[in-house]
This record gives structure tokens, C-alpha cells and sequence, in this order.
């Protein structure tokens, strides 16, 4: 099957286009009816998310179930489907934070963030609103990140894999469904996929080049609270020793509450915004292809279908998927159409 980035799904979507495909089920094998109906809008600029999805459609016991409702408003928060509910007051926040060392010329701005921002890929969204134009503005950008090492530590503190049993347990629990669940063997069980996703934000940290980095000590304890409290004392440490100014992303309300305690600027993103129960989304083309990621790497595999019954099956994890493979966003895709399959084909081979 080819293998095919999270950008290179926007291949799947313009062949549809171009096939006069205009709605379009996205589908997960634990679920008997679709998550979401998307259907492009009438300037072909934007396409509209219909959440189908309701509590009582998840039949299986939230112990045994690979995904649950309360799951779905994550998802979409990933994927930039939805914004935390003070997301526009944040940005005005960080906008200010460089300005304001801009424009008194005073000390170097830097980003940080924790392990709850990077599982939630809020570096993605900011880094796109605060640099629309990566390409043009990386040597200018006037700011830039910082990463500590007590993040990346929790990020891959632990990793349970799926056995030969749980392959077992998921074909007895969804008979019917279309999935050979065994291809998930070896692979992360959820919710380790979303500190993979927390790693690959480093990743893209990284490649902004605009990434700094400060080491912090081991917690005394393995209670939360004091990851916390270290990571925290190293970017206050960085900032002091670098002459910067640090300023913390977060959803976790005690590490905020934490760094202001300890005189460090932060800024909670609430985690449940009041967007996730609007059965509703306007999303462009970019965040789409994000949707169709996120949700394939955390449902673990997801099925397109559209109107004449075809479908294209995109996995976010399969037998032998490799740390690369992480880093460069890949997905395992397959479809039933043979002139999808040829298209897909050709993109692989380009990427």
C-alpha cells in the first residue's frame, strides 16, 4: 500500500474535485455509522464538517473502547477543526509579547511549550497564525522557540504496544467492521499516539530553525507536579542566563497555575472549548487534509467513502511503521477505485 504524508492527502481531495466528488463519510471501524459527513461549499473554497457522530453510538464499554465520544472534540482541536475558546485573546497575547520586545528593542521573545500543548498540536496552529509565510519570515521572524528537555522526557516516558491478544480482543468486539485489526501489531496504543504527535511538534520546531533548547533536572519524585516544577525552574534558568523572555503555552491548569506562581508568563488554552458541541465546522482545504490525518493517527486507521460507494482506507498506524515514518507524518492509504490507486501511486514515488 503506498505510504503518503499528511500534506500529500490533499491528493485525495483534489481527485475527488476533479471527479466531481462533492460530499464525501469519514468512517472509523469502531463506530457503525460515520463520524462526520464533509461536503465542499458551493465556492470550492472551504468544506463543511457535519458531525454525525452522537454519545449512544459508542455501544462498547468506554474500559474496552479505542475510542470515545468525549474523544471526538480532542480530535478536532488537534486538527485545528475547532480552537480553544480563548484562542483569540491568546494570540493577541503572544502578538504583543514580540511587539513589545520588538519595539522597545529589550530582550529576545521565545515560546515555550508543555507536554499538554505539543500533544494537542497547538505548536502547529500558533506557528501558522504567528508565521503565515514560513519560508519568507524564518531568518525574520523576530522571535523564536524553546524547548526543555523534561517535555521531551514525558513525551516518551512510557509506550504500550498492541499484542497479538489485543488484535484478538478488537476483531471479537467489531466483527463486522472492514479493518484487519491485526496490522496494528507492534504498533502504540491510543493515548500513546498523541504524545507521537507531541514529538513530531518537536520535529517541527526544529525546522522553523528559530528552536532553542535548555536542559532541566530530574524530578525528585514521579508525581506530575514536580515535572513540572523543573521544567519550569529551566526555562526560568534560560531566561535569565540567555537574557530572554520566556513565555509558556499550556492546557494544563496546574502547570499554569505553577509558572505564574514562580513569576513565569503563561498561557492556559482551555482544553474543552465550547465550539466542540456545534455540530457545524467551516474548515479550508489544509486544515481538512490535518482532519483526515489526526483522526487516522488516533482512531488508529480511518475509511473515506463517497457517493458511488468507493473508498479510500487511511491508516495512522500499521505493521511496521517506523519512527520516520512519524516524523514525516506518513499514512498507509488504499482504496478500492483504481484510478485513485494510480494517483496515489505517482505521489508516493514524488514524496
Amino acid at each position: 500500500m503506498p505510504t503518503i504524508t499528511s500534506t500529500d492527502l490533499m491528493s485525495i481531495l483534489n481527485w475527488l474535485y476533479i471527479n466531481g466528488e462533492r460530499t464525501i463519510n469519514l468512517e472509523t471501524p469502531f463506530i457503525e455509522r460515520p463520524i462526520m459527513t464533509i461536503s465542499l461549499s458551493d465556492n470550492s473554497q472551504n468544506w463543511r464538517i457535519h458531525l454525525i457522530v452522537e454519545k449512544n453510538d459508542f455501544s462498547v464499554s468506554e474500559k474496552e473502547s479505542e475510542i470515545q465520544y468525549a474523544d471526538v472534540g480532542v480530535y478536532l482541536m488537534a486538527s485545528g477543526v475547532i480552537y480553544p475558546s480563548n484562542w483569540n485573546g491568546a494570540m493577541e497575547e503572544l502578538r504583543n509579547f514580540v511587539k513589545e520586545r520588538l519595539n522597545r528593542g529589550s530582550k529576545f521573545p521565545r515560546i515555550a511549550f508543555d507536554t499538554s500543548a505539543l500533544m494537542r498540536r497547538h505548536f502547529t496552529h500558533i506557528d501558522r497564525h504567528l508565521r503565515p509565510d514560513p519560508k519568507k519570515s524564518r531568518n525574520t521572524a523576530g522571535y523564536g522557540y524553546l524547548l526543555c528537555s523534561g517535555v521531551r522526557k514525558e513525551l516518551v516516558s512510557w509506550e504500550a504496544k498492541y499484542k497479538r491478544e489485543d488484535a484478538k480482543r478488537l476483531s471479537s468486539a467489531y466483527p463486522e467492521r472492514y479493518h484487519n485489526f491485526s496490522s496494528f501489531l507492534g504498533q502504540p496504543k491510543y493515548p500513546q499516539r498523541k504524545y507521537w504527535l507531541g514529538f513530531v511538534e518537536i520535529e517541527k520546531m526544529k525546522d522553523t530553525r528559530l528552536l532553542a533548547q535548555c536542559e532541566s533536572q530530574n524530578p525528585t519524585s514521579e508525581r506530575e507536579g514536580d515535572r513540572d516544577l523543573k521544567i519550569i525552574e529551566s526555562l526560568i534558568k534560560h531566561s535569565k542566563e540567555q537574557d530572554e523572555d520566556v513565555i509558556t503555552i499550556t492546557a494544563d491548569r496546574e502547570f499554569a497555575a505553577n509558572a505564574h506562581k514562580m513569576n513565569l508568563r503563561s498561557i492556559l488554552l482551555e482544553m474543552y472549548p465550547q465550539q466542540a458541541t456545534s455540530k457545524e465546522h467551516l474548515v479550508d482545504w489544509t486544515i481538512l487534509c490535518d482532519t483526515l490525518y489526526v483522526f487516522a493517527v488516533l482512531c488508529g486507521t480511518i475509511r473515506v467513502r463517497w457517493n458511488d460507494n468507493h473508498h479510500v482506507s487511511i491508516a495512522g498506524i500499521w505493521a511496521g511503521k517506523k519512527e520516520e515514518h512519524w516524523y514525516a507524518e506518513k499514512t498507509s492509504v488504499k482504496t478500492d477505485h483504481t484510478g485513485l490507486n494510480r494517483v496515489l501511486d505517482i505521489v508516493e514515488k514524488l514524496s
